[in-house]
């Protein structure tokens, strides 16, 4: 008896699981970029909570009986590059990473937006896309809440 082919949800479900890749990591260099800031344990909350997520969106894909690659996006790369390269340049450091921070979590809440539109999500996909996406986007306000300070 064949597999029962996965859901066509999935390539959806994988680029959510890349965007909270960089989403960790870009938290948990900014923890790093700026250890005595107030912000720095807030960063690694949201690194653990992103790392969670992401947890969470790969037993949706395996469920799906696909591997899901943990990997982070080359953008998400380039985007970390561009964070620590603005903080050794000492361009007001608190605000070169809160403007990064809204930034990618602008891409992140575009990812999880499109893979809501997916007619194919399961409830259960489709409920852990919108409480990933009303978490993120309460971060973007708080973010953008604190660069206009």
């Amino acid at each position: 008896m064949d597999a029962e082919p996965a859901s066509t949800a999935v390539p959806d479900l994988q680029n959510v699981l890349t965007r909270y890749a960089d989403s960790y990591e870009g938290f948990h260099q900014a923890a790093e970029l700026m250890p005595k800031s107030h912000l720095a344990d807030a960063f690694r909350e949201i690194a653990a909570r992103r790392h969670e997520i992401g947890q969470r969106v790969s037993g949706l894909i395996r469920r799906e009986g696909e591997q899901p690659e943990a990997g982070g996006s080359v953008e998400g790369g380039a985007h970390r590059w561009w964070m620590r390269l603005r903080e050794k340049l000492g361009d007001d450091e608190l605000q070169a990473v809160l403007a990064e921070c809204v930034r990618g979590e602008e891409v992140l809440a575009g990812s999880l937006e499109t893979a809501l539109k997916s007619q194919e999500l399961t409830a259960e996909q489709a409920e852990l896309l919108r409480e990933a996406l009303a978490e993120v986007k309460t971060g973007i306000g708080h973010f953008t809440s604190a660069l206009k300070g």
